[in-house]
């Protein structure tokens, strides 16, 4: 793994990190190290490089240099109060078999940072003890209602959700399915 590709992951665990932490958790004793690298990557501040990352617009290397896998995913209509999908009989064609990813689902919910309305979401159903959670999410609260976060890594084996838009912790929710891929229309 390269340099850039380490501070994507360590962006993805923790966007709120300054570049002076993610030097000192990459080994270097200097921030401008940091920003060294995000130069190379063509982003003018860490800021940009971040709002790229957490977007799902700027793609590591490692992954534009994956033969993408082409399948038909079942497409979900939304989730029963316990979390189940809610499946359709009709399939979404398109990128899907990246390991995990079981569901595509069409978000039709308010904008959640930069989820919104209409955009397609490939998920990865979260295993049973699974701790290398990372990124964004839906998550469920006690009442069953349905809730976009993204999980931060707080320490080795700790997670906590976060509500995009206010950056508070949220206690409540619990992580049912890891977003793994963001598709969009253009038009």
């Amino acid at each position: 793994m390269d340099v850039l590709e380490k501070i994507v992951s360590l962006i993805l665990q923790d966007p709120f990190l300054t570049a002076a932490e993610i030097a000192r958790r990459l080994g270097y004793s200097e921030e401008k190290t940091v920003y060294y690298w995000i130069d190379k990557a063509h982003y003018s501040s860490l800021v940009a490089f971040k709002r790229a990352v957490l977007s799902g617009q700027y793609q590591p290397h490692s992954a534009q240099e994956q033969s993408p896998h082409y399948g038909l995913l079942p497409i979900i209509r939304g989730f029963s109060r316990d979390g189940s999908p809610l499946l359709t009989e009709n399939r979404y064609h398109g990128m899907a078999a990246f390991g995990d990813i079981r569901y595509a689902w069409q978000y039709d919910g308010p904008t959640q940072w930069v989820i919104m309305a209409g955009d397609w979401l490939l998920l990865a159903p979260v295993r049973d003890g699974q701790t290398d959670l990372r990124g964004w999410c839906v998550a469920f609260d006690q009442d069953g209602s349905t809730l976009i976060r993204v999980v931060l890594s707080a320490s080795e084996g700790s997670q906590h959700l976060v509500i995009p838009e206010t950056y508070h912790a949220d206690a409540s929710a619990a992580p049912r399915y890891l977003i793994r891929y963001l598709f969009r229309s253009l038009e």
